[in-house]
Protein backbone atom coordinates (compact mmCIF):
# COMPACT_ATOMS: atom_id res chain seq x y z
CA UNK A 1 0.00 0.00 0.00
CA UNK A 2 2.82 2.41 0.82
CA UNK A 3 4.35 1.70 -2.58
CA UNK A 4 1.04 2.74 -4.19
CA UNK A 5 1.11 6.01 -2.27
CA UNK A 6 4.74 6.56 -3.22
CA UNK A 7 3.97 5.88 -6.88
CA UNK A 8 1.19 8.50 -6.78
CA UNK A 9 3.92 11.15 -6.71
CA UNK A 10 2.27 13.12 -3.91
CA UNK A 11 4.20 14.03 -0.77
CA UNK A 12 3.51 11.58 2.05
CA UNK A 13 4.73 10.85 5.54
CA UNK A 14 4.49 7.63 7.54
CA UNK A 15 3.76 8.11 11.23
CA UNK A 16 3.23 5.77 14.15
CA UNK A 17 -0.53 6.32 13.95
CA UNK A 18 -1.13 6.53 10.20
CA UNK A 19 -0.02 7.88 6.87
CA UNK A 20 -0.30 11.51 5.81
CA UNK A 21 -0.70 12.33 2.13
CA UNK A 22 -0.76 15.82 0.65
CA UNK A 23 -2.77 16.30 -2.55
CA UNK A 24 -4.00 19.45 -4.28
CA UNK A 25 -7.62 18.24 -4.40
CA UNK A 26 -10.01 16.15 -2.33
CA UNK A 27 -10.70 13.98 -5.38
CA UNK A 28 -7.02 13.02 -5.64
CA UNK A 29 -6.89 12.17 -1.93
CA UNK A 30 -10.01 10.03 -2.20
CA UNK A 31 -8.58 8.24 -5.22
CA UNK A 32 -5.58 7.17 -3.11
CA UNK A 33 -7.91 5.99 -0.34
CA UNK A 34 -10.01 4.05 -2.85
CA UNK A 35 -6.91 2.39 -4.34
CA UNK A 36 -5.71 1.44 -0.87
CA UNK A 37 -9.10 -0.07 -0.01
CA UNK A 38 -9.12 -2.07 -3.24
CA UNK A 39 -5.67 -3.43 -2.46
CA UNK A 40 -6.56 -4.31 1.13
CA UNK A 41 -9.79 -6.03 0.06
CA UNK A 42 -7.74 -8.62 -1.80
CA UNK A 43 -6.15 -9.67 1.51
CA UNK A 44 -8.87 -9.03 4.09
CA UNK A 45 -12.60 -9.46 4.53
CA UNK A 46 -12.85 -6.27 6.59
CA UNK A 47 -11.20 -2.86 6.33
CA UNK A 48 -11.42 -0.14 8.95
CA UNK A 49 -10.36 3.30 7.75
CA UNK A 50 -10.28 6.65 9.49
CA UNK A 51 -9.96 9.63 7.20
CA UNK A 52 -9.20 13.21 8.16
CA UNK A 53 -9.04 16.07 5.68
CA UNK A 54 -7.25 19.34 6.34
CA UNK A 55 -8.18 21.61 3.46
CA UNK A 56 -6.46 24.97 3.18
CA UNK A 57 -6.95 26.93 -0.02
CA UNK A 58 -3.76 27.61 -2.01
CA UNK A 59 -1.58 25.84 0.57
CA UNK A 60 1.37 23.78 -0.63
CA UNK A 61 4.06 21.80 1.14
CA UNK A 62 2.01 21.69 4.34
CA UNK A 63 3.56 18.43 5.58
CA UNK A 64 6.92 20.14 5.94
CA UNK A 65 5.65 23.62 6.77
CA UNK A 66 3.56 22.50 9.76
CA UNK A 67 6.50 20.67 11.31
CA UNK A 68 8.86 23.57 10.57
CA UNK A 69 6.46 26.07 12.20
CA UNK A 70 6.16 23.97 15.35
CA UNK A 71 9.92 23.48 15.56
CA UNK A 72 10.44 27.24 15.24
CA UNK A 73 7.95 27.93 18.03
CA UNK A 74 9.72 25.39 20.22
CA UNK A 75 13.12 26.70 19.15
CA UNK A 76 14.19 23.28 17.86
CA UNK A 77 15.69 24.41 14.55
Amino acid sequence: MVSQIKESGFPYQLTAMGTLVETPTVAEALKIVEQAAELLQTESSRIYCTLKLDIKKDAVNMLEEKVRAINQKLDLD
